[in-house]
């Protein structure tokens, strides 16, 4: 009986800090709501949800890297020209969104 309560007591453990799977995710013909950036951080709204619920209707790209600022003049470029975006991939992790491709 301790030999299972140790081993049970082990997957929880390592189910607790294992780390959390991503689940990437494309959606099409998205319209942009709204456009920002918080200290290196960008971000996009749309004016649909998006295929999953991501936390606070979001999707991050990080401007710390030559990609983020791609993902942020790509989304400027549409938002300005009244465009949706033709595609945008995103990972899915713990509830938050972040954006690996984007075009229009």
């Amino acid at each position: 009986m301790n030999r299972v309560k140790i081993v049970l007591a082990a997957l929880i453990a390592a189910c607790a800090v294992a780390p959390t799977v991503a689940r990437a995710i494309t959606d099409e013909n998205l319209r942009i709501k709204n456009v920002g950036v918080q200290e290196n951080t960008g971000y996009v709204r749309f004016e649909t949800p998006t295929s999953v619920a991501c936390a606070y209707g979001v999707v991050y790209f990080d401007l710390g890297t030559d990609g983020g600022r791609s993902i942020l003049a790509t989304v400027m470029s549409a938002h300005l020209a009244g465009k949706p975006l033709s595609r945008i991939d995103y990972a899915l992790v713990g509830g938050n969104c972040n954006a690996s491709l984007v075009e229009f």
